[in-house]
């Protein structure tokens, strides 16, 4: 299938690039994209009032803030990176592109932003929100990636802690989910003892930041639960010679 990035280049109507200034690792910029595709809404104003139905008539629309590393040809890899992880939900089926070309009342928008930017590690956010006319409500996904600029690869968990780490750190991590998610408990599916986390996780200067997406761990009412582990509290589980370590100064 074709690169959904240069098809939507294929119909911009506006694009703005903002400036900004960065003494982090990294210097970047954001792009804000719009497209919009009328053509069904069109169509469905032709027919008979009484066969009208008002999400028929409106456009459907994709807005993008993209995040684009302006900075040494070193680290341009992270541009492919960034395009990619917002196409990676489409790109097999091209949903999208069906949906905007042939379905009025549509609207996704996707948002990248810097998250963290130090010591040679440069994280983002991925946010998409799809909001289809006369959907009972939108669905959203939050998705964070952590990049080593020493050696341009994605980081994992795996790495950041010592061998056989994940049931120390589950126990933590569950204690502090429980303590600041007090709110949302009877809408979440937990059960004690077995809670474990997953690898959409931010790393941050004091700590790491897990995010469950929409259904992952309960109802639809209570969004993306977060949990906030900082390091003080599994620094007997960080690998001394890891990339948290750097992060740190251990």
């Amino acid at each position: 299938m074709k690169n959904l990035i240069l098809i939507i280049i294929s119909f911009f109507i506006y694009e703005n690039a903002i400036a900004q200034g960065s003494s982090d690792t990294l210097k970047y910029f954001y792009k804000k994209i719009h497209s919009e595709n009328c053509k069904a809404a069109r169509e469905n104003k032709k027919k008979a009032n009484d066969e009208l139905w008002f999400c028929d008539t409106l456009c459907s629309t994709i807005d993008i803030d993209l995040l684009v590393i302006d900075d040494s040809k070193k680290n341009s890899f992270l541009n492919e990176k960034i395009q990619s992880s917002i196409e990676k939900p489409y790109a097999d089926t091209g949903e999208i592109l069906k949906m905007i070309d042939s379905t009025a009342g549509y609207e996704f928008n996707f948002t990248v932003i810097c998250e963290f930017n130090q010591k040679n590690i440069f994280s983002y956010l991925v946010s998409n929100f799809v909001f289809g006319c006369g959907a009972a409500h939108p669905s959203h996904d939050f998705s964070f990636f952590n990049y080593d600029l020493k050696t341009q690869k994605k980081i994992s968990l795996d790495e950041l802690f010592i061998p056989n780490y994940q049931n120390d750190l589950n126990k933590i991590a569950e204690k502090l989910f429980l303590e600041q998610n007090k709110g949302s408990l009877e809408y979440l599916d937990l059960e004690p003892g077995k809670f474990n986390l997953n690898q959409n996780f931010l790393i941050q200067k004091d700590g790491l930041l897990f995010l469950f997406n929409e259904y992952e761990i309960g109802a639809y009412v209570v969004g993306a639960p977060e949990v906030f582990i900082p390091y003080k509290e599994i620094s007997s589980v960080i690998n001394k010679n890891g990339i948290l370590a750097r992060l740190i100064g251990k």
